[in-house]
């Protein structure tokens, strides 16, 4: 049996190199040619197909799942250190503040009271 197999893995790939580049004529491998190309043809575009497919029914399921993951990679980024999204969210949350803190209503005092 360990003969077989050694046959399988050694000879038989090179029996077949031969008779494709012509140096070896075997009767039953060259009519063999045309049904192997239709059936990888065939299943080729079946692959293709089922992969398609599974790559269109993962983006549906897990598209609302990959923009949720990256706005949190977004998020927590550090780099460039001057401009990482945590600081804007601080500095436009200071700019509103400090914009609101200025407003005075009629009499002078501020129009919003904050308790924190």
């Amino acid at each position: 049996m360990t003969y077989l197999l050694w046959t399988m893995c050694f000879a038989v790939p090179f029996v077949f190199a031969l008779a494709e580049h012509g140096w070896l004529y075997v009767p039953l491998l060259a009519a063999m040619r045309g049904i192997t190309v239709e059936m990888l043809s065939g299943i080729g575009a079946a692959v293709l197909a089922s992969a398609a497919v599974v790559i269109a029914t993962i983006s549906k399921v897990a598209g609302s799942g990959l923009d949720v993951a990256l706005d949190v990679d977004n998020y927590l980024r550090t780099f460039p250190v001057n401009e990482t999204p945590r600081a804007r969210i601080t500095e436009r949350y200071t700019s509103m503040r400090r914009t609101i803190a200025a407003e005075r209503d009629e009499n002078g005092r501020p129009s919003i009271c904050s308790v924190f």
